[in-house]
């Protein structure tokens, strides 16, 4: 049994103009011929974008490996050496270490954990949750006031 849980495709624009399209297809073939149980998930971009295909591997505790620039060719090894033997592949791997050290994620907290196309994955994140909130909880002058408090100004 793997302890991967998950493996992550950054199909955001810099990813797709860099190939995980291909990338993702591969991993998709891959994992149905090995019949791992692993699921396969698209998200967002995490900010690398120079290391792009980016291919985060997901223990079942939320660790992570990152393995940058992936090409196909390199798609089989990731699968078979690290998804189902558990040896990560060193040569592939990226150092994220400080990259998000002084990042203090908000309106992206989410970008690259989830599918951006899934509105389950969203709402399971507490997406929708303020506007619940607004429509069943508030009045219209609360709403008023929580949005002139929080400082947004329509910038869009």
């Amino acid at each position: 049994m793997s302890h991967v849980s998950e493996i992550r495709v950054g199909l955001a624009t810099c990813g797709i103009a860099a190939g995980a399209e291909p990338v993702y297809s591969a991993f998709e073939k891959e994992l149905a011929a090995t019949n791992a149980s692993v699921k396969l998930k698209r998200v967002g971009c995490i900010g690398m974008c120079y290391n792009e295909p980016l291919v985060d591997v997901v223990y079942q505790d939320g660790k992570l490996s990152t393995y940058g620039h992936v090409r196909v060719e390199d798609v089989t090894r990731i699968v078979e050496k690290h998804a189902v033997g558990g040896q990560p592949i060193q040569d592939l791997l990226v150092a994220t270490d400080g990259f998000f050290d002084k990042q203090v994620r908000i309106v992206l907290e989410n970008c690259g954990l989830i599918d951006p196309e899934s509105l389950d994955e969203y709402r399971a994140h507490a997406g929708y949750e303020a506007l619940r909130i607004a429509l069943t909880e508030m009045t219209p002058q609360q709403v008023i006031e929580k949005v002139t408090a929080s400082g947004l100004r329509g910038r869009g």
